[in-house]
């Protein structure tokens, strides 16, 4: 957050020397007034591109979190369901077997939904990587704190 306050202090510096007194002053206060514009849209770039990182940062993170309690009540669900089955009434063999192979192909059609997620996820980081590549270069941000674990 301190690199956001000071890329956005810097734009707002710059914007300020722009229109203070001195313009008009001079007779290269035109080259002036570009300098300044240029360093203003330098600073936005660099705010712009930590705030999306973080953004991308708190995605993953969120993303982690979620995937690992939905494996934990996923695991417990299918606990619960084949522990139930083990205690059905003697006779009910086929519902047992019909109840397991829909539990199983649930299981196999999340595994792949999950897989397909995940592939979309890659291919559209892989999208905004390319995007990167054409963007125009601009000072790199000051290293971040490593995320927490």
């Amino acid at each position: 957050m301190k690199c956001l306050k000071n890329s956005q202090g810097g734009a707002a510096r710059h914007l300020g020397d722009t229109l203070d007194s001195r313009f008009g002053q001079r007779p290269s206060s035109a080259k002036w007034f570009k300098s300044q514009l240029e360093n203003s849209v330098k600073s936005l770039t660099v705010f712009a591109a930590t705030a999306f990182e973080l953004g991308q940062e708190f995605q993953a993170e969120a993303t982690a979190f979620a995937e690992g309690h939905f494996d934990q009540a996923h695991a417990a669900a299918n606990k619960a369901i084949q522990d139930n089955l083990k205690q059905a009434p003697q006779g009910s063999e086929v519902v047992v077997s019909a109840v397991k192979a829909a539990v199983d192909a649930s299981n196999k059609a999340l595994a792949e939904a999950r897989k397909s997620a995940k592939k979309t996820a890659k291919l559209a980081q892989e999208g905004i990587a390319k995007l990167k590549e054409h963007a125009p270069q601009v000072a790199k941000a000051p290293a971040r704190r490593k995320a927490r674990a």
